[in-house]
């Protein structure tokens, strides 16, 4: 099966860990946390346990199908992964999240502030994917 034997589950771990990092580093509130917060309207940052558990396995989900993509596309670089990353929010998530704009009224500051974490979160992760051995 390609997907389980071309695929580093470890890879796919560390990357997840990676990402989910970023985003404890972008959304704290010494960088973009208390801005994110006053944009959402969240008032403190308690009781997230079950956010971060969904957000622990979407980020897993999108790791292991960016890793999928690399060895689909045999990518030899970070520069190749990066790019192939690029592509992937550009055609995935952030038209996906352009839409909460549109019709839940986001506003574009909140867009742009997840939309660049995205970005810079799957480019991690595909970087990792890239040069973990085997």
């Amino acid at each position: 099966m390609f997907f389980v034997e071309n695929v580093s589950i470890v890879a796919v771990l560390v990357a997840t860990f990676c990402s989910m990092l970023l985003g404890m580093i972008w959304y704290n509130p010494h960088v973009f946390g208390t801005y994110w917060m006053q944009l959402t309207g969240i008032k403190d940052n308690k009781n997230m346990g079950s956010s971060m558990a969904t957000g622990l396995v979407a980020t897993f989900i999108s790791c292991y199908f960016l890793a999928v993509l690399l060895a689909i596309s045999g990518t030899n670089t970070i520069m190749d992964a990066a790019f192939m990353a690029g592509i992937v929010w550009l055609a995935g998530s952030m038209p996906v999240q352009l839409h909460s704009v549109a019709w839940e009224k986001t506003p574009i500051n909140l867009f742009a502030l997840n939309a660049a974490q995205s970005l810079v979160s799957l480019m991690i992760a595909a970087a990792v994917l890239q040069q973990w051995p085997g």
